[in-house]
């Protein structure tokens, strides 16, 4: 176990809320054996009340938790309470380090992020049990645009497709959108929006760990080149084939992976302490 990270002393408490899939048992029993008190909460909402009562020392929290009523997730809010002047070492527990993950313990205030499959309880004694999977939220897309059609049609094709789409009608309600939380996986953004021109936006999505997918009614060459500069993966003319657009996006993202797999080895420099499953995943915590 990561010597930072071991109960400074005897009995602090550690709170602790997990994905249903994720191996609970081998976390607990792991955070348990480095000295802490853990305490289990059973949602999101339950961790956010306990923490508030018992105001822990360290807080583990599942990415895979569905977000509370005021559309945040339970890490940025867990991430932001306070005993006095210390806030709680918070760990973020995740399948993989991909862009959502990244922005999520970034705007939470995560110290690390622990790596860990679902559907597998690490035993004691050497023994392994499996269990079936839990369904993982889908990558999570943002449709900004200011057609209503638009945005019902694309949203249909995502979620018939495992992802998870949330749709802006303007320019300001996604970037305030992207101030309060994480990045999407990827952002299809209109060229013509009421409040403002995608094209001299597209980088604040991108530099946010976010596939940028510009759509336009007039895809020229002038605007292929706008689109690229400012740091979108592809551009896509309108009429719009929802098919070909979702294929697009999942290209995007595919090709956006390989900065977030260099952006996973420099995490170390922003405070992050990456590790992998099983048994000495556990004890790196």
């Amino acid at each position: 176990m990561h010597r930072d990270l071991r109960a400074a002393d005897g009995g602090a408490t550690a709170l602790v809320v997990l994905h249903r899939g994720r191996d609970q048992q081998g976390i607990c029993g792991a955070i348990s054996a480095a000295g802490w008190h853990v305490v289990v909460a059973a949602n999101g909402e339950a961790a956010v009340a306990q923490a508030r009562l018992t105001l822990p020392r360290l807080i583990v929290v599942d990415a895979n938790l569905p977000r509370l009523r005021d559309g945040r997730h339970p890490a940025q809010v867990l991430g932001r309470l306070r005993d006095g002047n210390d806030r709680a070492e918070l760990v973020l527990v995740a399948t993989r380090n991909d862009a959502y993950v990244s922005g999520l313990a970034s705007s939470a205030g995560a110290k690390r992020i622990l790596l860990a499959a679902d559907g597998t309880a690490t035993g004691y004694g050497g023994t392994h049990e499996r269990r079936a999977p839990e369904p993982v939220p889908g990558p999570e897309v943002w449709i900004v645009d200011d057609s209503p059609a638009i945005r019902l049609l694309a949203r249909s094709a995502f979620q018939r497709t495992g992802w998870r789409p949330t749709e802006f009608e303007d320019l300001h309600s996604a970037q305030q959108a992207l101030a309060e939380g994480p990045a999407p996986a990827a952002v299809v953004l209109d060229v013509y929006l009421p409040d403002g021109n995608g094209l001299h936006h597209a980088r604040e999505f991108v530099e946010r760990g976010a596939a940028v997918i510009m759509l336009s009614n007039l895809a020229g060459p002038e605007q292929v080149e706008q689109a690229f500069a400012a740091g979108a993966i592809d551009i896509v003319a309108k009429p719009l084939d929802m098919r070909s657009l979702v294929a697009r996006v999942a290209r995007a993202v595919d090709q956006a992976s390989g900065t977030d797999r260099l952006a996973a080895q420099n995490t170390a420099g922003r405070g992050y302490s990456l590790v992998t499953n099983g048994t000495a995943t556990l004890e790196a915590i």
